[in-house]
């Protein structure tokens, strides 16, 4: 029969963490094996850990406390913190950018809920330790059914003693923050992607704390969410083929013998039967009325070369057409956040594909000379901005 190390009702099957003021144990209670574990924080009493206990105590007791809070108690030297435990991967794993199969809006729909359960953490009269605690993406598991799991691993809460004054000033924005980095994990593929501008945008905004609150935050992302599975597929197709690049030598073999053999008897089969695909250099044809011909003497050739010189003309001076737009001006836009280097010109060709709607932007934004990095530009809509270089 194994026997276990006892920690009060607690016998303890493994250690994960180790320091002279905090072991991090993982135990059960009763027989072996368990139906359920728990995670035991054992703090050394001492003025490093009074402030943790205080908090801690007082938080064990109160009505509010967090479900996932299991035990508080006190043991010699040590005081001891407990927690449920659950062993399905972190966020970190499960959502590995080289490992990760779940779907864009499967994946949104799992940030929503991480989100409303720190939310709730936050609401609670929680101390700051066990909130920072919880947003930590290596204390966040989510299972195959995509149930989640808060693990209160401390190993992390020295470093965050300087972070306290910080949330109790703007506690949205402090959260916001934070979870930017968990933002950065579930959607790693989507901002790293370079077709994919709204997740990157997004990603940029939390991580600025530019979002006032997580509500915010989450209804930005489910108002884009059409708009950036779109672009997440072309970074999805990227991703399959670059893991599979391997098989491209192997599969270019089996397609390139058959092609070759169908081209040779293409060839042969054309030398037989005569095939010839020359055309008539005075072969005509006729549309309604008028009969066009071949020859370099047609003076319709030379009517549709003069129309498209026209043409081309037009459309190069219509390109050359300073487009203004008032700053008051009532038309739909999107935000875009500069970025080190932009300019007028190559934020108008990265938003339009046009290099010369850059008077629309700076004259909407009512900015001049160089842009200012992580400036917020109002950029219009691309259907006005057309339409406004058209009148002109």
């Amino acid at each position: 029969m194994v026997k276990f190390v006892e920690e009060g009702k607690y016998k303890i099957v493994a250690t994960k963490y180790k320091t002279d003021d905090l072991i991090i144990n993982i135990g059960f209670i009763e027989k072996f094996p368990p139906k359920e574990y728990f995670l035991i924080n054992k703090f050394k009493h001492g003025e490093k850990n009074n402030k943790i206990f205080k908090e801690m105590l007082i938080y064990f007791n109160s009505k509010n406390k967090f479900d996932y809070f299991y035990d508080f108690f006190s043991l010699g030297d040590y005081f001891y913190v407990v927690f449920k435990y659950n062993e399905e991967p972190n966020l970190n794993y499960r959502y590995n950018k080289n490992l990760c199969l779940t779907d864009f809006r499967r994946r949104i729909k799992i940030f929503e809920s991480i989100c409303i359960k720190i939310k709730n953490v936050s609401r609670s009269d929680s101390p700051f330790n066990l909130i920072s605690s919880s947003i930590n993406p290596d204390n966040i598991s989510v299972s195959e059914n995509d149930d989640i799991f808060f693990n209160f691993d401390f190993r992390s809460i020295y470093d965050h003693v300087d972070e306290d004054q910080k949330y109790n000033e703007n506690k949205n924005k402090y959260l916001v923050m934070k979870l930017s980095k968990i933002f950065g994990i579930i959607f790693e593929t989507e901002i790293s992607s370079r077709y994919n501008k709204i997740m990157e945008m997004m990603f940029q905004k939390c991580s600025l704390g530019i979002y006032k609150s997580i509500e915010e935050m989450v209804l930005d992302l489910k108002n884009n969410t059409e708009e950036a599975e779109i672009s997440s597929l072309i970074g999805y197709i990227k991703h399959q083929f670059r893991i599979r690049k391997h098989l491209i030598p192997k599969i270019t073999k089996m397609v390139f013998v058959p092609s070759l053999i169908l081209v040779f008897g293409y060839l042969v089969y054309k030398k037989v039967n005569g095939l010839n695909y020359g055309v008539n250099e005075n072969s005509s044809f006729t549309i309604g009325e008028i009969t066009y011909s071949g020859s370099g003497n047609d003076e319709s050739a030379k009517s549709v070369d003069l129309d498209m010189s026209m043409k081309s003309k037009l459309e190069s001076e219509s390109k050359n057409k300073k487009v203004y737009l008032p700053e008051n001006s009532e038309v739909e836009f999107d935000d875009y956040i500069v970025k080190q280097g932009d300019t007028p010109s190559s934020i108008s060709e990265s938003q339009y594909s046009d290099k010369s709607f850059g008077s629309a932007i700076t004259s909407f934004n009512s900015v001049s000379g160089n842009l200012v990095p992580g400036t917020i530009l109002r950029i219009p809509s691309k259907s006005v901005v057309e339409s406004l270089s058209k009148n002109n």
